[in-house]
């Protein structure tokens, strides 16, 4: 505090009073011209002016040195309540100098001196020291082996000597105990052999027992390795607890127990896979079991051969390189067909929709599963509004007959549904690209039909779900699922053919993921009166459409020796069936293992992955979002071309990378 602020705070009246005095020694010379009387006025008046100055001024003094006086104690309270302090604390300036500690920080870090020194210098130089002038900041800091929480509280002052307080907390055990919990959550994981019976089919009669020892083993000696408990609850599934410290184990070698098991031989003609999925972090033992029961189907729907882990927020995988290998049975179909007539049967009406721009797969299944529900006797009702080019010429056969009555538009369809609505999702698991998501959300009793590899947001909430990775098509499965319901009866040879164009347009002429069960669904759609030469009609394409093709093919670029990259700018209203199929092409060229195309439709770039094996595309579009099989796949991106080929050229860096270290 100055004087002046002072003298304003404590002066008195004074000068008023000396002002009245003066006027008044004047009265007299001016009333009666005494100047004797004014002189006498004057006198007292100058003595009562020096007086008051002189004790205004020693009334000055005394309250100045009785502020700092109280300053002084004031600030010897404060350096001795900071000195003595219980917690390490520390004032630093906004560089990160240190410019004063109390005897707890100097002995938290062993030394005498640390004043001009910087904290960057004790606690690591890539510390960022914005955090240390955040009243928000809530800093965990390593000293050696100790632990701290640093609470910042920055100091508002003119002055740049010092920006904040450092208080040191030591949450060492704190941490430690953090640390002990979570290594010692339980973790739930159920095993299961993908191909068990398939495998002991095709092993010697005398080898058998001795495989199926092995097999149980390895997977009883990984869990021994994880100090964890194993249990055997069927032939070929088992159930497994172990501490969570040792997941970290598992993900550093990728589940080489899986390769373990994929290795043996014992005279059996196809090698034991095994799928595993993992519960992790829920509240619960429940909810942890929930969670692998979760993981486990993720890992079956995605082909089997991996691990998934289940947590709250996400699934992992790791593994899934073999190829599908078909297992799913005539019994498993015959259970699946009496589920869905029996759905049916309840329902009010039934409407099937498949994915957006509907392919000929998507489609056939879509008119099969309609001529079930109304062979039945229900209301039963299409939706199908964006289709490609094939598709279309099929969708004009329909107008030939009295199925073209059945197909409705979305807002329709959201108007129709009721409670007792059953919605039929073919050929995809994700809501998203389903005609209509809305649909899904506003149905209760949902059936869902497909053989995509699945991915993290599948339709999780269906009343029935029949899911085959190892089918080649939704119109395969829909084939089998309806020789038992009406046995076959309502399968037309209109309706026979689109289930054919559907299994020959996604096998690409029966030559991608073929199975016995292809070619027998094929067999009987022959004999349910197939004329190739009409599904030989839907795949023709016009002069321009050929054109298109071949110039997508010839624009593209070899990208790491085998792969290659294609982008087309066309407008083309079916440029997305174009462009896979200019990928299907690009297959046929020497040394090409994998093909991409990239195209884009109303500002989002589509994205058309094919392989001839040796390369999954799955894996890598999945990292963009999409999905698919290993050997077709597709994804979406809402960004500019260029930045939809750097993110594809990453993934699939990305994607060698981790096989490499497989």
């Amino acid at each position: 505090m100055n004087n002046k602020t002072f003298s304003k705070m404590f002066a008195s009246n004074t000068a008023l009073f000396l002002g009245v005095l003066f006027l008044l020694a004047l009265l007299p010379l001016i009333v009666s011209d005494s100047a004797v009387a004014s002189a006498i006025g004057f006198a007292v008046w100058i003595a009562l002016t020096v007086y008051s100055f002189i004790r205004e001024s020693k009334r000055e003094k005394d309250i100045l040195e009785y502020i700092r006086m109280l300053s002084f104690h004031t600030d010897s309270t404060s350096k001795d309540s900071l000195l003595r302090f219980p917690l390490p604390l520390s004032l630093i300036r906004a560089d990160g100098a240190i410019v004063w500690y109390n005897d707890k920080f100097a002995s938290l870090f062993g030394i005498n001196d640390v004043f001009d020194n910087n904290i960057k210098s004790i606690i690591g130089e890539e510390t960022d020291l914005s955090k240390f002038t955040e009243s928000s900041s809530n800093l965990m800091i390593n000293v050696g082996d100790k632990t701290y929480r640093v609470l910042v509280n920055p100091i508002s002052s003119n002055s740049s000597e010092i920006s904040s307080i450092l208080y040191w907390i030591d949450e060492t055990a704190h941490v430690q105990l953090k640390e002990s919990y979570q290594n010692t959550r339980p973790v739930v994981a159920s095993v299961i052999v993908d191909n068990y019976e398939e495998v002991m089919k095709n092993t010697p009669d005398n080898m058998k027992t001795v495989l199926a020892g092995e097999i149980e083993h390895i997977i009883s000696e990984w869990a021994r390795q994880a100090n964890g408990i194993v249990k055997r609850i069927e032939r070929d599934k088992y159930f497994i607890i172990f501490e969570n410290e040792q997941l970290d184990k598992f993900k550093a070698n990728k589940f080489e127990v899986l390769e373990k098991i994929k290795s043996l031989n014992r005279g059996n003609q196809i090698s034991p896979t095994a799928s595993i999925g993992i519960g992790v972090d829920g509240k619960t033992f429940a909810e942890n079991e929930a969670f692998s029961r979760k993981a486990i189907d993720m890992a079956l729907g995605r082909g089997g051969d991996q691990a998934v882990i289940k947590d709250p927020a996400k699934f992992t995988y790791f593994g899934g390189n073999s190829k599908d290998v078909e297992q799913y049975t005539r019994v498993k179909t015959r259970v699946m067909a009496g589920a869905l007539s029996h759905l049916i049967a309840q329902a009010d009406k039934v409407i099937i929709m498949g994915h957006k721009n509907t392919d000929l797969d998507s489609f056939g299944s879509t008119l099969a599963m309609h001529s079930a529900a109304a062979g039945m006797g229900k209301p039963a009702y299409i939706l199908a509004e964006s289709m490609v080019y094939n598709t279309r010429k099929l969708f004009d056969r329909c107008k030939a007959s009295s199925i073209i009555h059945s197909f409705i538009n979305k807002e329709t369809a959201l108007d129709m549904v009721t409670p007792g609505t059953l919605i039929i999702v073919v050929d995809v698991y994700r809501a998203s690209i389903t005609e209509c998501p809305e649909l899904i959300e506003k149905a209760e009793n949902i059936v869902v039909i497909d053989h995509h590899r699945k991915s993290s947001d599948f339709i999780d909430d269906a009343t029935l779900t029949y899911h085959e990775p190892s089918a080649s098509s939704a119109c395969e499965m829909v084939t089998e699922l309806l020789q038992y319901i009406n046995d076959g009866s309502t399968i037309t040879p209109f309706i026979a053919e689109a289930l054919y164009a559907g299994i020959e347009l996604d096998t690409k002429s029966f030559t991608f993921k073929t199975g016995i069960r292809t070619f027998e669904a094929a067999a009987y759609l022959r004999r349910k009166g197939v004329n190739p030469s009409n599904i030989k009609l839907l795949f023709q394409s016009g002069p321009d459409v050929y054109k298109l093709r071949t110039d997508i093919v010839r624009s593209g670029k070899i990208y790491k020796n085998q792969i290659a990259i294609a982008i087309s700018d066309s407008k083309h209203e079916d440029i997305q069936s174009i462009a896979a199929a200019a990928a299907d092409e690009m297959l046929e060229l020497e040394g090409i293992a994998a093909s991409f195309v990239l195209c884009s439709d109303n500002k989002i770039i589509y994205i058309s992955g094919r392989s001839i094996g040796g390369i999954n595309v799955q894996f890598i579009l999945e990292k963009l979002g999409g999905g698919g099989h290993g050997m077709i796949a597709g994804a979406q991106l809402t960004c500019s071309m260029s930045d939809a080929v750097c993110q594809l050229k990453e993934a699939i860096d990305r994607y060698i990378e981790d096989t490499r270290k497989e």
